[in-house]
């Protein structure tokens, strides 16, 4: 997951100082876990096999789970490109909904309240 425009101001805003090193990685794993965070649906559910949400971002944070994990994520789209999961803000999650769903509207043999979709596109 590349690192947030958060993460990479505060590891900039310390380098200037001197400062404890365990302490300027525990204030970047924090933010990053905040960011994960922004992902998951925060319900601790435990529908992914976390006992809580935190655990699941703790994972996540090391590389070992993906957001797609959480089975009630904010996330309405996954954007999978060239093989990679593109993280999307809940805003541009919303606008390709809004979108997706305008244009199945009017495509005749769509169903009037489709669930899930499932769209693939070749940009070649």
């Amino acid at each position: 997951m590349p690192l947030s425009d958060d993460v990479k101001r505060l590891a900039a805003s310390q380098t200037s100082k001197i400062v404890d090193v365990d302490e300027v990685l525990r204030a970047i794993h924090e933010v990053m876990l905040e960011d994960i965070m922004k992902l998951l649906a925060l319900e601790n559910c435990g529908g992914c096999g976390f006992n809580n949400c935190r655990d699941l971002a703790e994972a996540i944070a090391r590389g070992e789970e993906d957001p797609v994990k959480c089975i009630k994520r904010r996330e309405g789209v996954k954007l999978v490109v060239d093989g990679e999961l593109v993280p999307l803000n809940q805003f541009t999650s919303k606008m390709f909904v809004q979108v997706l769903r305008g244009l199945l509207s009017i495509l005749k043999g769509v169903p009037k309240d489709p669930k899930k979709v499932f769209l693939e596109v070749d940009l070649h």
